[in-house]
Protein backbone atom coordinates (compact mmCIF):
# COMPACT_ATOMS: atom_id res chain seq x y z
CA UNK A 1 0.00 0.00 0.00
CA UNK A 2 1.38 3.38 -0.99
CA UNK A 3 1.46 6.15 1.57
CA UNK A 4 1.17 9.74 0.36
CA UNK A 5 3.35 12.05 2.39
CA UNK A 6 3.17 15.85 2.24
CA UNK A 7 6.39 17.51 3.27
CA UNK A 8 6.77 21.15 4.27
CA UNK A 9 9.94 20.94 6.31
CA UNK A 10 13.57 21.72 5.68
CA UNK A 11 16.29 19.05 5.60
CA UNK A 12 20.00 19.74 5.45
CA UNK A 13 21.06 17.02 3.07
CA UNK A 14 24.09 18.50 1.31
CA UNK A 15 25.92 21.77 1.43
CA UNK A 16 26.65 25.25 0.20
CA UNK A 17 25.72 28.07 -2.28
CA UNK A 18 24.20 31.49 -3.08
CA UNK A 19 25.13 35.11 -3.54
CA UNK A 20 27.62 36.82 -1.28
CA UNK A 21 26.87 39.18 1.55
CA UNK A 22 26.56 39.22 5.33
CA UNK A 23 23.93 37.02 6.91
CA UNK A 24 22.99 35.07 9.99
CA UNK A 25 25.75 32.57 10.63
CA UNK A 26 24.40 29.08 11.21
CA UNK A 27 26.27 25.78 11.59
CA UNK A 28 28.38 25.27 8.50
CA UNK A 29 28.04 22.33 6.14
CA UNK A 30 30.84 20.51 4.35
CA UNK A 31 30.64 21.56 0.72
CA UNK A 32 31.72 19.12 -1.99
CA UNK A 33 32.59 21.85 -4.43
CA UNK A 34 35.34 20.00 -6.26
CA UNK A 35 34.71 17.63 -9.16
CA UNK A 36 37.15 15.30 -7.44
CA UNK A 37 34.80 14.98 -4.45
CA UNK A 38 31.67 14.15 -6.46
CA UNK A 39 29.72 10.99 -5.77
CA UNK A 40 30.49 8.77 -8.76
CA UNK A 41 27.43 6.51 -8.59
CA UNK A 42 26.33 6.22 -12.23
CA UNK A 43 26.73 4.34 -15.48
CA UNK A 44 29.99 5.30 -17.23
CA UNK A 45 30.96 4.70 -20.85
CA UNK A 46 32.99 5.76 -23.87
CA UNK A 47 30.42 7.22 -26.32
CA UNK A 48 32.62 6.15 -29.25
CA UNK A 49 32.60 2.51 -28.05
CA UNK A 50 28.96 1.77 -27.29
CA UNK A 51 28.44 -1.82 -26.11
CA UNK A 52 30.56 -1.97 -22.96
CA UNK A 53 30.80 0.15 -19.84
CA UNK A 54 31.32 0.50 -16.12
CA UNK A 55 28.67 0.65 -13.40
CA UNK A 56 29.78 2.40 -10.21
CA UNK A 57 28.07 2.51 -6.84
CA UNK A 58 29.69 4.67 -4.16
CA UNK A 59 29.15 4.49 -0.41
CA UNK A 60 31.35 6.92 1.46
CA UNK A 61 34.96 6.30 0.43
CA UNK A 62 34.16 2.87 -1.05
CA UNK A 63 33.16 2.10 -4.64
CA UNK A 64 31.73 -1.17 -5.88
CA UNK A 65 32.40 -1.32 -9.62
CA UNK A 66 31.12 -3.72 -12.27
CA UNK A 67 32.96 -3.75 -15.60
CA UNK A 68 30.89 -5.29 -18.41
CA UNK A 69 33.00 -6.12 -21.46
CA UNK A 70 33.69 -8.98 -23.92
CA UNK A 71 36.18 -11.82 -23.48
CA UNK A 72 38.70 -13.24 -25.94
CA UNK A 73 35.90 -15.18 -27.67
CA UNK A 74 33.78 -12.02 -28.02
CA UNK A 75 31.33 -13.29 -25.42
CA UNK A 76 29.90 -10.82 -22.88
CA UNK A 77 31.34 -11.05 -19.41
CA UNK A 78 31.69 -8.92 -16.31
CA UNK A 79 34.24 -8.24 -13.59
CA UNK A 80 33.45 -6.74 -10.17
CA UNK A 81 35.97 -4.55 -8.35
CA UNK A 82 36.19 -3.16 -4.81
CA UNK A 83 37.84 0.24 -4.73
CA UNK A 84 39.00 2.40 -1.82
CA UNK A 85 39.62 6.14 -1.90
CA UNK A 86 43.31 7.11 -2.05
CA UNK A 87 42.90 10.90 -2.10
CA UNK A 88 42.96 13.46 -4.93
CA UNK A 89 40.09 11.79 -6.77
CA UNK A 90 41.81 8.38 -7.01
CA UNK A 91 40.17 5.05 -6.14
CA UNK A 92 41.93 1.71 -6.45
CA UNK A 93 41.50 -1.93 -5.50
CA UNK A 94 41.28 -5.56 -6.67
CA UNK A 95 39.18 -6.71 -9.62
CA UNK A 96 37.75 -10.23 -9.71
CA UNK A 97 36.61 -12.89 -12.18
CA UNK A 98 33.53 -14.89 -11.22
CA UNK A 99 32.06 -18.29 -11.98
CA UNK A 100 28.79 -19.80 -10.84
CA UNK A 101 25.79 -21.96 -11.73
CA UNK A 102 23.77 -21.36 -14.90
CA UNK A 103 21.01 -18.78 -14.40
CA UNK A 104 18.41 -21.15 -15.86
CA UNK A 105 19.10 -24.00 -13.45
CA UNK A 106 16.22 -24.92 -11.19
CA UNK A 107 18.17 -24.54 -7.95
CA UNK A 108 20.80 -21.87 -7.41
CA UNK A 109 23.68 -23.38 -5.43
CA UNK A 110 25.47 -20.48 -3.73
CA UNK A 111 28.29 -22.85 -2.83
CA UNK A 112 29.08 -23.10 -6.56
CA UNK A 113 29.88 -19.40 -6.81
CA UNK A 114 33.61 -18.74 -6.88
CA UNK A 115 35.70 -15.66 -7.39
CA UNK A 116 39.38 -15.04 -7.76
CA UNK A 117 41.38 -11.87 -8.10
CA UNK A 118 42.16 -11.24 -11.75
CA UNK A 119 44.05 -7.98 -11.31
CA UNK A 120 43.54 -4.40 -10.13
CA UNK A 121 41.52 -1.35 -11.14
CA UNK A 122 42.20 2.35 -10.62
CA UNK A 123 39.77 5.19 -11.27
CA UNK A 124 41.14 8.73 -11.44
CA UNK A 125 38.53 11.50 -11.56
CA UNK A 126 39.34 14.43 -13.84
CA UNK A 127 38.61 18.11 -13.38
CA UNK A 128 36.33 18.14 -16.43
CA UNK A 129 34.03 15.49 -14.94
CA UNK A 130 35.41 12.50 -16.84
CA UNK A 131 37.28 9.58 -15.31
CA UNK A 132 40.39 7.71 -16.41
CA UNK A 133 39.89 4.01 -15.75
CA UNK A 134 42.93 1.72 -15.76
CA UNK A 135 42.69 -1.99 -15.10
CA UNK A 136 44.70 -5.16 -15.47
CA UNK A 137 42.89 -8.47 -16.00
CA UNK A 138 44.95 -11.64 -16.32
CA UNK A 139 47.96 -9.61 -17.43
CA UNK A 140 46.08 -7.50 -20.00
CA UNK A 141 46.44 -3.75 -19.32
CA UNK A 142 43.70 -1.34 -20.44
CA UNK A 143 43.29 2.42 -19.94
CA UNK A 144 40.17 4.28 -21.06
CA UNK A 145 38.64 7.71 -20.46
CA UNK A 146 34.96 7.43 -19.57
CA UNK A 147 32.09 9.86 -18.98
CA UNK A 148 28.74 9.47 -17.26
CA UNK A 149 26.05 7.96 -19.48
CA UNK A 150 22.87 10.02 -19.64
CA UNK A 151 19.66 7.99 -19.66
CA UNK A 152 17.22 10.88 -19.25
CA UNK A 153 17.28 14.57 -18.38
CA UNK A 154 16.56 15.65 -14.81
CA UNK A 155 13.37 17.55 -14.03
CA UNK A 156 14.66 20.32 -11.77
CA UNK A 157 11.52 22.45 -11.68
CA UNK A 158 9.95 23.36 -8.35
CA UNK A 159 10.41 25.47 -5.26
CA UNK A 160 12.87 24.20 -2.67
CA UNK A 161 13.91 25.24 0.84
CA UNK A 162 17.55 24.30 1.38
CA UNK A 163 20.49 24.75 3.69
CA UNK A 164 23.35 26.46 1.89
CA UNK A 165 26.93 27.56 2.34
CA UNK A 166 28.72 30.08 0.15
CA UNK A 167 32.35 31.15 0.32
CA UNK A 168 33.50 34.35 -1.41
CA UNK A 169 37.20 35.02 -2.03
CA UNK A 170 39.30 37.54 -3.97
CA UNK A 171 36.60 40.22 -3.72
CA UNK A 172 37.52 43.76 -4.75
CA UNK A 173 36.33 44.83 -1.30
CA UNK A 174 37.84 42.62 1.41
CA UNK A 175 34.68 43.08 3.49
CA UNK A 176 32.80 40.85 1.00
CA UNK A 177 35.18 37.90 1.57
CA UNK A 178 34.03 35.11 3.85
CA UNK A 179 31.47 32.33 4.26
CA UNK A 180 27.72 32.67 4.76
CA UNK A 181 25.61 29.73 5.95
CA UNK A 182 21.86 29.58 6.27
CA UNK A 183 18.47 28.79 4.82
CA UNK A 184 17.88 29.61 1.15
CA UNK A 185 14.89 29.30 -1.15
CA UNK A 186 15.23 28.13 -4.76
CA UNK A 187 12.65 28.29 -7.52
CA UNK A 188 13.53 26.55 -10.79
CA UNK A 189 11.44 27.29 -13.91
CA UNK A 190 11.52 25.60 -17.31
CA UNK A 191 11.78 28.44 -19.85
CA UNK A 192 11.47 26.17 -22.88
CA UNK A 193 13.96 23.96 -24.64
CA UNK A 194 17.02 23.52 -22.43
CA UNK A 195 16.67 27.00 -20.88
CA UNK A 196 16.16 27.20 -17.14
CA UNK A 197 15.68 30.10 -14.76
CA UNK A 198 16.69 29.86 -11.09
CA UNK A 199 15.54 32.39 -8.52
CA UNK A 200 17.60 32.19 -5.33
CA UNK A 201 16.58 33.97 -2.15
CA UNK A 202 19.78 33.98 -0.12
CA UNK A 203 20.45 33.78 3.63
CA UNK A 204 21.36 37.49 3.55
CA UNK A 205 17.85 38.37 2.34
CA UNK A 206 18.85 39.31 -1.21
CA UNK A 207 17.44 37.62 -4.30
CA UNK A 208 19.36 36.66 -7.44
CA UNK A 209 17.95 35.42 -10.76
CA UNK A 210 20.01 33.14 -13.00
CA UNK A 211 19.35 32.17 -16.62
CA UNK A 212 21.17 29.55 -18.64
CA UNK A 213 20.99 26.39 -20.74
CA UNK A 214 20.89 23.12 -18.80
CA UNK A 215 23.14 20.21 -19.74
CA UNK A 216 22.98 16.63 -18.48
CA UNK A 217 25.77 14.19 -17.58
CA UNK A 218 24.54 10.89 -16.18
CA UNK A 219 22.23 11.53 -13.23
CA UNK A 220 23.43 15.12 -12.73
CA UNK A 221 22.40 18.31 -14.51
CA UNK A 222 24.42 21.51 -14.83
CA UNK A 223 23.72 25.12 -15.65
CA UNK A 224 27.08 26.41 -16.86
CA UNK A 225 27.81 30.11 -17.31
CA UNK A 226 24.39 31.19 -16.07
CA UNK A 227 23.99 34.97 -16.32
CA UNK A 228 22.60 36.52 -13.17
CA UNK A 229 21.56 39.75 -11.52
CA UNK A 230 20.64 40.44 -7.91
CA UNK A 231 18.46 42.86 -6.00
CA UNK A 232 21.69 44.18 -4.48
CA UNK A 233 22.86 45.31 -7.94
CA UNK A 234 25.42 42.53 -8.25
CA UNK A 235 25.58 40.79 -11.63
CA UNK A 236 27.78 38.32 -13.47
CA UNK A 237 27.95 34.65 -14.44
CA UNK A 238 28.08 31.55 -12.28
CA UNK A 239 28.13 27.76 -12.73
CA UNK A 240 25.62 25.35 -11.18
CA UNK A 241 26.77 21.73 -11.20
CA UNK A 242 25.78 18.34 -9.75
CA UNK A 243 22.15 19.45 -9.81
CA UNK A 244 19.78 16.69 -8.76
CA UNK A 245 16.09 16.59 -7.91
CA UNK A 246 14.79 13.15 -6.94
CA UNK A 247 11.63 12.48 -4.91
CA UNK A 248 11.54 16.10 -3.81
CA UNK A 249 15.18 16.14 -2.68
CA UNK A 250 17.12 18.97 -4.36
CA UNK A 251 20.88 19.53 -4.19
CA UNK A 252 23.77 20.95 -6.15
CA UNK A 253 27.00 22.92 -6.19
CA UNK A 254 27.88 26.40 -7.32
CA UNK A 255 31.09 28.08 -8.46
CA UNK A 256 32.18 31.05 -10.48
CA UNK A 257 33.05 34.72 -10.42
CA UNK A 258 30.97 37.87 -10.28
CA UNK A 259 31.54 40.52 -12.94
CA UNK A 260 30.57 43.40 -10.67
CA UNK A 261 32.50 42.90 -7.43
CA UNK A 262 35.36 40.60 -8.42
CA UNK A 263 34.43 37.81 -6.00
CA UNK A 264 35.07 34.14 -6.72
CA UNK A 265 32.34 31.90 -5.29
CA UNK A 266 32.18 28.24 -4.28
CA UNK A 267 29.59 26.34 -2.32
CA UNK A 268 26.62 24.03 -2.40
CA UNK A 269 23.08 23.46 -1.16
CA UNK A 270 20.64 20.71 -0.29
CA UNK A 271 17.07 20.41 0.94
CA UNK A 272 13.48 19.53 0.11
CA UNK A 273 10.71 20.68 -2.13
CA UNK A 274 8.70 23.21 -0.08
CA UNK A 275 5.49 21.27 -0.77
CA UNK A 276 6.62 17.89 -2.05
CA UNK A 277 4.34 14.92 -2.44
CA UNK A 278 5.76 11.55 -3.33
CA UNK A 279 4.98 7.88 -2.98
CA UNK A 280 6.67 5.75 -0.39
CA UNK A 281 6.53 1.98 -0.56
CA UNK A 282 5.89 0.27 2.79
Amino acid sequence: MKTRIAIAVVAALASAGGCAGPGTVEPSFTAQTSVLSQNVTDLWWDPSQSGWGLALYQSGTFIYAVLFVYDESNHPTWYPAELQYQGNGVYTGPIYSMTGPWFGSGNFAASSVARQQAGTMTITLQGNGSAVVSYTINGQNVTRTLVRQTLRNSDLTGTFTVQSTLTATNCASASNNGTVNGTSRFTVIDMGGSNRQITWQNPNGGTCTYNGAATQSGRFASLPNAAYSCTTGEHGTINFSNLSSVNGVFSGQVSGGSNSNGCTYSGGFGGLNTLSTFSQQP
